[in-house]
């Protein structure tokens, strides 16, 4: 126990101006690593949404002649090839009353998709609202 107390409570100025500098620097490291993470973290968020809105950008040119034709067949073989991309966990594409009209993967309830995702509802009505104007 005496031993540890020496080590805490160091005798001389430099050893305590060493310890003080010490602690500066790793609670500027550590502050440091924690601001860096946030800028990841950030970053990595925007890169994410930017792709998102890229594929459905994509998605969208490559699908507006065939919701006219109303070609289903088709319009699932897009869709599942938009699902083959790195990192898409899924791809919809919704009617303006909610339904799926092709989607991946593939599900076989035509339930409308806010029941599948209601976090999704204010967006779709959106979505859906902005194609009939």
């Amino acid at each position: 126990m005496e031993i540890m107390t020496k080590w805490l409570r160091p005798h001389s100025l430099s050893q305590r101006l060493l310890v003080s500098v010490g602690l500066s620097i790793t609670t500027v490291g550590l502050a440091t690593l924690g601001l860096n993470y946030r800028l990841m973290q950030s970053d990595l968020e925007t890169q994410v949404h930017n792709r998102a809105q890229s594929i459905t950008q994509s998605l969208e040119f490559s699908t507006e002649g065939l919701l006219g034709l109303e070609n289903k067949s088709i319009l699932r073989r897009v869709v599942q090839n938009f699902a083959t991309m790195p990192g898409v966990l899924e791809i919809a594409i919704v009617d303006p009353s909610g339904i799926a009209i092709a989607r991946s993967p593939q599900n076989t309830t035509n339930g409308p998709y806010t029941s599948i995702y209601p976090q999704l509802a204010i967006a779709i009505d959106r979505a859906g609202g902005n194609r009939r104007h």
